[in-house]
């Protein structure tokens, strides 16, 4: 109660926090988030207590939270902190009328809720719902579904394509999946009795995801969209193909309660895309690891074991293209940090080598020194949560950018890579500290272009820098860069990792010329190493014709490097073109 401003009402019942999604499903690991439920009957309309909840709630809090951001506008709107080095993502739902406690997947919601406060409310009763149907097909294969669950998300983790708000394979949607395949394998063969191992469950997985027939939805339950029999209708309408709205959804994997939703509706082709091919590639390890057809199975079926590595191991994304993206958001310094740093070090300069007469005066400038500190520092946390605030609104615009890029007409492809870089190099230039940095990856296939051919892509990247720049949170310069860059221009930052490494060629680090990628042609390095050195040393021809031949090989070589050196000299200058 204490919590709450008073104007939002003043009479309360009592406040309800449940835990929903991974934690309650029991799959969370060390960097997840804690979906919290917290549900307050009200009095005041509920569209008001919302509003109300986001612009004051957050400063009545009693705990002590940090890295505070609140999303509003979001689909389901969401607050996040975190607390006690947990990451929290708390929903809001303020209730008139019925005691909202305590809640199953079947209960009926209460009277009169926004579509916001629907999709909250149902976070919850998914979960539950989920439990129940595991439980239903037979209570030991919980065990089997958390570990499969777990397995698929670290997958899905690991080759880029988990995040809900991107597009991409969110938790809901993977738990979706998997309780979707064991009631296509157990569930038709319960009455056998047949055990099925995790191993058995994992490869159905992807068996079962590389051949479906998309946009064919996906249903833990029949399709019934209606409501129960006495219950008023929800805001939001049910998920339906004979809904328009519905119709042209790629990938529609469908919440079980009523009203069920699509919980996938942020994907887009490029998204689907990148999310199947990455499915025919697990099916193929997969096959390969248990041995095809279904060798895996027996006491020792354990997908924790050293064997499945081949398929958790880091990501060979930035080695199949040829072209990328750099979506880089920058801080900047805030107003001159740095400066500020400056100041404090001549003070601390002058203070030690002032008089002991003038130890008043030091006492005095000790004090005014330690309120520009604090001063400071509250600054700076007040830049780091805008700049948190905006660049989690940008993350969840960029599915826009990617469709945006996406010309299948013009040859153009686009595979975005979800995970967040912090501080990686910008095109080649190292971020200093005092300028944080946070960036995403896009890949691009180009088709049907002649080598060599110039792509203007600045016009398709309008939208989203319009909504970048024209954010409330955006401050004084905080700004967007996108950049153009080869495979071999990536920071080295995100090209860790063993799958990267080794399909990379073996070159020197002690010659200057093999910083760059090797191509073969005809046996001639392109960068001006290696290659036919039968020219350098004149073999076992004469001597003239060995100076000759060395002389003409050197005149080649120094031609291709002055030709290196001038296309990297305008690959800089293009790449720092603002777009």
């Amino acid at each position: 109660k204490s919590s709450v401003p008073h104007h939002v009402s003043t009479v309360f019942k009592p406040t309800y926090l449940h835990v929903f999604g991974s934690t309650l499903l029991s799959v969370q690991s060390p960097t997840s988030d804690i979906d919290v439920l917290l549900i307050i009957p009200l009095d005041p309309i509920p569209e008001l207590s919302l509003q109300s909840f986001f612009s004051t709630f957050p400063s009545h809090l009693p705990i002590p939270v940090e890295d505070v951001i609140c999303l509003p506008s979001a689909h389901t709107p969401v607050m996040k902190f975190q607390f006690q080095e947990f990451d929290i993502d708390l929903v809001f739902v303020g209730c008139v009328g019925s005691d909202p406690s305590p809640i199953s997947s079947s209960s009926p919601l209460p009277s009169y809720l926004p579509a916001s406060s629907v999709r909250a409310m149902n976070g919850l009763k998914n979960t539950l719902y989920i439990l129940e149907s595991i439980e239903s097909i037979n209570p030991g294969m919980l065990r089997t579904f958390r570990t499969v669950l777990r397995s698929v998300k670290l997958w899905a983790a690991q080759e880029g394509i988990y995040g809900n708000s991107q597009g991409m394979l969110g938790g809901i949607n993977c738990a979706i999946l998997v309780a979707f395949v064991i009631q296509q394998v157990v569930g038709e063969n319960n009455s056998a009795r047949k055990k099925f191992s995790e191993e058995d469950i994992f490869e159905m997985f992807f068996k079962i995801m590389s051949v479906w027939k998309w946009p064919n939805p996906i249903f833990l339950n029949p399709a019934v969209n209606k409501q129960s029999t006495g219950q008023p209708p929800p805001s939001p309408q049910c998920w339906s193909l004979n809904n328009p709205r519905d119709r042209f959804q790629i990938m529609p994997i469908i919440t079980p309660v009523v009203p069920r939703m699509n919980s996938a509706f942020n994907v887009g082709p490029p998204q689907l895309r990148r999310i199947l091919e990455e499915v025919k590639r697990g099916k193929k390890l997969v096959g390969d690891i248990v041995g095809n057809e279904g060798g895996g199975n027996g006491p020792d079926g354990d997908i924790t074991k050293n064997r499945w590595f081949k398929l958790f191991r880091p990501t060979a994304f930035f080695v199949r293209f040829a072209h990328y993206l750099q979506i880089c958001f920058e801080r900047g310094n805030g107003g001159g940090s740095r400066n500020r740093n400056g100041n404090g070090t001549e003070i601390d300069n002058n203070a030690a080598a002032s008089d002991d007469n003038d130890n008043d005066n030091d006492k005095d400038k000790d004090k005014d020194k330690d309120k520009d500190k604090d001063k400071d520092k509250d600054e700076d946390n007040a830049d780091a949560s805008a700049f948190r605030t905006w660049v989690a609104f940008c993350e969840s615009k960029l599915r826009l950018l990617v469709l945006g890029l996406e010309r299948p007409e013009q040859g153009i492809e686009v595979f975005p890579y979800v995970k967040l870089f912090e501080n990686c190099e910008v095109g080649g230039e190292t971020v200093v500290t005092s300028a944080a940095s946070s960036s995403y990856f896009l890949g691009l296939r180009l088709k049907n272009r002649s080598l060599g051919e110039n792509i203007d892509l600045t016009s398709f990247f309008e939208e989203f820098l319009y909504l970048a720049n024209t954010h409330t949170h955006k401050r004084e310069g905080m700004r967007v860069r996108i950049l153009g860059l080869r495979q071999e221009q990536l920071p080295a930052g995100v090209r860790g990792g063993g799958r990267i490494e080794a399909k990379r060629k073996e070159v020197s680090q002690n010659d200057e010329f093999n910083s760059n990628k090797k191509r073969d042609n005809g046996g001639e390095a392109r960068d001006g190493v290696g290659g036919d050195s039968s020219g350098g040393t004149g073999g076992s021809g004469s001597g003239a014709t060995g100076s000759k031949s060395g002389n003409r090989h050197k005149k080649r070589r120094k031609q291709r490097n002055k030709d290196r050196n001038n296309k990297q000299q305008q690959d800089k200058t293009v790449r720092k073109m603002p777009l």
